[in-house]
């Protein structure tokens, strides 16, 4: 079997597999195809708890206050507030008080696309501070700067060179697993 078959064999559910851990967390397992084209041995991933569940059946964020969104906009810019995932997990995100207060006054001041300007629950998340605007909390009267057509270029160069790099590093991984 080819490579690019197998790469367009997604990762199946095991039928009846599907439990509820005595937290509350939902555990299932996954097979997935070798090179071989056989089944690779099973996988256990957790894919929700009950209350993500519940909040994705309701299917719509809750409406916030102005206070709360106040709220959370502060925590954000707390001064030893830390970052939650990836290689910088643990560590501050803001590494000096003088870049900590001028990424706060670059927020208030500016107002990001207005499709990212919202009123919901989604404000409250760990970086919605930082990716979404909420009215009367932190949308300024400056528009973002635009990139140049310099950066731009340079961004789609960059980005081209980080594919192929990524590319060539692994030509046997196939759906996140190697086999």
């Amino acid at each position: 079997m080819s490579l690019k078959k197998n790469a367009d064999m997604p990762l199946r559910e095991v039928k009846g597999s599907r439990k509820t851990l005595p937290t509350g967390a939902i555990a299932t397992k996954y097979v997935g195809f070798k090179l071989d084209g056989k089944e690779s041995k099973p996988i256990s991933r957790l894919v929700g708890t009950k209350e993500s569940a519940e909040r994705a059946r309701k299917g719509k964020r809750q409406p916030i206050t102005i206070e709360q969104a106040q709220k959370a906009f502060d925590l954000f810019y707390k001064r030893k507030r830390t970052v939650k995932r990836g290689p910088k997990a643990g560590k501050p995100r803001f590494t000096t008080d003088q870049g900590r207060r001028a990424a706060r006054k670059y927020d208030l001041n500016t107002t990001l696309k207005p499709k990212r300007v919202i009123a919901d629950s989604l404000y409250l998340s760990n970086s919605g501070p930082f990716l979404y605007d909420f009215a009367g909390v932190d949308t300024g009267s400056k528009p973002r700067k635009v990139a140049t057509a310099k950066q731009l270029a340079t961004l789609t160069a960059a980005r081209a060179k980080l594919a192929s790099k990524l590319a060539s590093k692994r030509p046997n991984q196939i759906a996140g697993y190697w086999w």
